[in-house]
């Protein structure tokens, strides 16, 4: 897993991620030159949450497994995709028991850190 490879890899693991995509490119809403975070922020997260929302429990695991394995990778820009992009907004729009479930060991930690220096989601 690289960096650069990461929006390719979200849609080949993910089908209804590249729909997602292929409709907002359609749209001119989006494309791969705005970047990781746009991509993770507008696409990703959006049907990750949508997955939350109507208790699709197979889709949630599978897009945590893969947040915890971008966590993981040892390349800290992918990190911080999962933890500025995708955990800072589950923090924003859910509870964290509706999430915290999911977790691996690191994306736990990285929710840690998150509620550290944003205060307001240590009492969710």
């Amino acid at each position: 897993m690289t960096f650069e490879s990461l929006i390719s890899e979200a849609c080949s693991r993910f089908p209804e991620v590249q729909t997602e995509f292929e409709m907002q490119k359609r749209a001119g809403d989006i494309d791969e030159s705005l970047g990781q975070h746009i991509f993770f922020s507008f696409v990703f997260d959006k049907i990750l949450f949508r997955a939350i929302d109507e208790k699709k429990e197979d889709i949630v695991q599978s897009m945590f497994i893969f947040l915890e394995e971008m966590e993981t990778s040892g390349d800290s820009n992918i990190a911080e995709v999962v933890e500025f992009t995708t955990l800072e907004e589950l923090c924003d729009d859910y509870r964290n028991v509706q999430f915290e479930k999911y977790l691996g060991s690191e994306t736990k930690l990285a929710l840690k850190a998150i509620r550290e220096y944003m205060p307001e989601q240590a009492q969710l």
